[in-house]
């Protein structure tokens, strides 16, 4: 019996631009009987690049549709879905089978609109789609967030008494869950005559993308009073809903984890993200370690997930443990591995680690060029951060939201006005709208350079409502140039918009601070020398110290006239 290393010998692939060509040389006959035992040994991707030229020769497609659909599963495993095409349009006497395969191929590969277009010629050309391939083009809308299609698709399983098909139930719920449909999904739910895990989890997930956190937990909680045991797939559609969450939504899961007889990677994995997710990092890391002593070996996820507790914590020596690791077990490349390193060493501090991983990667993307932005900012050298984004727009890269944030950053770090200038103007031609984490980077620049006017002008200038970060940076900055106009404006804001955090005393102090070293905002005249240590005499005019504490910071203040000495002492009132 012929075997497929003997069939390489004998027909070596042509050498050409397209692997299937018909002026391949005539060789002997491969009869159908090699082919399909070839593709049965799961043979390489050459060697069936090998085969398929034979069989174009010998046309033995046409008279084997069999052998033909194996084919083209063949390619479809190995992830090429363009050669599977070749095969697919080869076949003159197509049936279900060529399109369920060929729609499989296309989903599998992430091209959802090609599998629908597929799908839309089967109907066109009188093919009845079966209970294998709806699902999958369920999950081409549901991936894609094509409602219209999906609507489409569900009135025509309805029609051939499919809807009660459980994985096509399944795959209607995870389809209105994508496409923000809850109470569809829901009700999908509720008339499946049968229901599995992925039912639940789908519907959990569901909940838990559209930010219904508290029906995702509502529905976990449901599962439990029917004797469904929660599982990792339950924990991981979980996960976006307990993202900076509650403590007692961080327990639950805890609960759900430990209560796993059988704990999977993934399992292990959700539940570090869900602690670094929290801002829990130190419970992050505890769990790391924990999987090593259970034997559970971390893979690429994992890591990704851990290294950012490693950065909150400035674990260096644990961070480069890992990078050890990952070298030992030769997890890169990973694009998102890699971004987690670059990250991680930012935050340690670790500049030149850093930018040696940023280099050794093999692929970037807008994430990876974004991080060694941050680091470049975070370290202080502004001028490497702009350098490095320029080099970014050059390599046909387009900045996006979080990058010109970074870059914003990093000028205001270092004082650099004309290139944060430059920076925020140049979102217009990206066609980016300015945030309030933008405005805010700009108002610190500006105040850091002591241009307070131009800062409050900006301010003025903004879409939305500033924030206290906004504010507190204006703030911050009249203190250290002494502008107390603008002080008594920022501050009556900042108490105005969290009084619980930023009690009038506080602020009083920083906007006072600044009163001290200038002539006063009113045109009084600085005191002599001799004069300066005379107390402050202050007329209340009326207000008791309740009303006072009462009144916002602008009010009291310009309530408050003042007659010598430098220090204020207003805060005797409150």
């Amino acid at each position: 019996m012929k075997t497929i290393s003997s069939f390489s010998r004998q027909f070596p692939i042509a050498k050409q631009t397209k692997p299937f060509s018909l002026t391949t040389p005539k060789l002997a006959a491969i009869t159908e009987d090699l082919c399909n035992k070839i593709l049965d040994e799961n043979p390489d991707d050459k060697t069936l690049k090998k085969l398929h030229s034979r069989i174009l020769i010998d046309q033995t497609l046409h008279s084997n549709p069999s052998l033909g659909i194996k084919l083209m599963r063949a390619y479809a495993a190995f992830g090429e879905p363009c050669y599977t095409r070749h095969v697919f349009d080869e076949i003159t006497d197509k049936n279900v089978v060529f399109f369920n395969v060929m729609i499989r191929s296309y989903v599998n590969n992430g091209l959802y609109q090609d599998a629908l277009l597929v799908f839309k010629t089967m109907a066109n050309r009188g093919f009845y789609p079966d209970n294998y391939t709806y699902p999958c083009v369920l999950k081409a809308c549901s991936v894609s967030r094509n409602l219209w299609a999906g609507l489409q698709t569900h009135g025509a399983v309805v029609k051939l008494g499919l809807d009660m098909n459980l994985y096509i139930g399944n795959g209607l719920v995870s389809m209105y869950g994508k496409c923000k449909c809850l109470d569809a999904a829901r009700r999908v739910l509720d008339e499946m005559p049968r229901r599995d895990m992925i039912s639940w989890n789908s519907m959990v997930a569901g909940y838990a993308q559209n930010g219904k956190f508290n029906d995702a937990l509502k529905l976990c909680r449901e599962m439990e009073d029917l004797k469904l045991k929660p599982d990792a797939g339950t924990m991981g559609s979980l996960l976006p809903a307990v993202t900076n969450t509650s403590c007692d939504n961080v327990l639950y899961v805890k609960e759900m984890f430990m209560k796993l007889k059988e704990k999977s990677l993934i399992s292990w994995n959700v539940m570090i993200a869900v602690y670094v997710n929290n801002a829990m990092p130190n419970e992050a890391m505890d769990l790391y370690l924990q999987m090593h002593v259970h034997g559970v070996e971390p893979d690429a996820v994992s890591i990704s997930s851990v290294l950012p507790a490693c950065g909150d914590l400035a674990a260096v020596v644990l961070g480069r443990q890992i990078r050890e690791y990952v070298e030992r077990k030769k997890l890169r490349p990973n694009l998102l591995l890699e971004n987690a390193l670059i990250d991680m060493y930012a935050k340690c501090g670790c500049l030149k680690e850093a930018r040696a991983v940023f280099d050794q990667m093999i692929v970037r993307d807008i994430v990876s060029w974004t991080s060694m932005i941050s680091a470049y900012g975070m370290s202080g050298q502004g001028k490497d951060a702009v350098a490095l984004f320029e080099k970014m727009r050059d390599s046909g890269f387009t900045p996006d939201w979080i990058a010109f944030v970074s870059v914003l950053a990093a000028c205001s770090h270092a004082g650099l006005v004309n290139e944060g200038r430059y920076c925020f103007n140049l979102m217009a031609e990206y066609g980016i709208a300015p945030g309030i984490e933008h405005y805010n980077c700009m108002v610190d620049l500006l105040g850091r350079a002591g241009k307070i006017d131009e800062a409050y002008h900006l301010i003025r200038q903004m879409p939305m409502e500033p924030n206290e970060r906004v504010w507190g940076s204006l703030l911050s900055a009249c203190r250290v140039y002494s502008n107390m106009n603008i002080a008594l404006l920022a501050a009556d804001h900042l108490f105005q918009l969290a009084p619980e955090h930023y009690k009038i005393e506080q602020a009083i102090e920083h906007a006072m601070h600044a009163l001290s070293r200038t002539d006063g905002p009113f045109g009084y005249q600085k005191q002599e020398s001799k004069k300066r240590n005379q107390r402050a005499r202050v007329d209340y005019e009326g207000l008791t110290s309740t009303e006072l504490s009462t009144k916002t910071l602008s009010v009291a203040i310009l309530k408050a006239q003042i007659s010598g000495g430098r220090r204020h002492v207003i805060c005797t009132v409150l």
